[in-house]
């Protein structure tokens, strides 16, 4: 692994972690850093719960509102993503390929998931290609077989 994969690698973990915590301290009603962090450590802490300021409103406003949104908005942003690279993979995109799903072509057919490998038992075997619809038929007009408009004579 090069050092530039390494960068992007830690970059790409650390990246939800620092917006949940930037996120956590967001909000229509200012709570300074400080008091934030007493408020989540006050259920373990008890003695923290009298260190501040409107102490009980702190902790109401935090385990209320601000950190059930963010479980929330990442839930939300997990499933899409999950969802979104499931689609691509059902609709064969090529920027995605079976590794990413789990599903490598090496492995056995009973080990692949059923999504993955469901496309390619419908499919009969001569037919060579990468699209999941069947061929189309020759009733579509060609260039040289036009279908003629047959207007009523009046």
């Amino acid at each position: 692994m090069t050092r530039k994969q390494r960068v992007l690698s830690l970059l790409i973990i650390a990246f939800p972690f620092l917006a949940f915590a930037v996120s956590l301290f967001i909000g229509s009603w200012h709570i300074p850093p400080r008091d934030i962090v007493k408020a989540l450590l006050s259920p373990i802490f008890p003695s923290l719960k009298t260190g501040f300021a409107d102490a009980e409103g702190y902790i109401a406003t935090v385990f209320s509102v601000r950190l059930p949104r963010l479980i929330l908005a990442m839930m939300v942003g997990s499933s899409l993503s999950v969802s979104g690279t499931a689609l691509q993979a059902l609709f064969k995109n090529p920027l995605v390929n079976e590794s990413i799903l789990g599903s490598r072509p090496e492995r056995p057919s009973a080990l692949r998931s059923p999504s993955s490998s469901s496309a390619q038992r419908s499919r009969p075997k001569s037919r060579r290609s990468s699209s999941p619809w069947p061929p189309c038929s020759s009733s579509w007009p060609s260039p040289g077989n036009r279908i003629r408009p047959s207007f009523p004579s009046s």
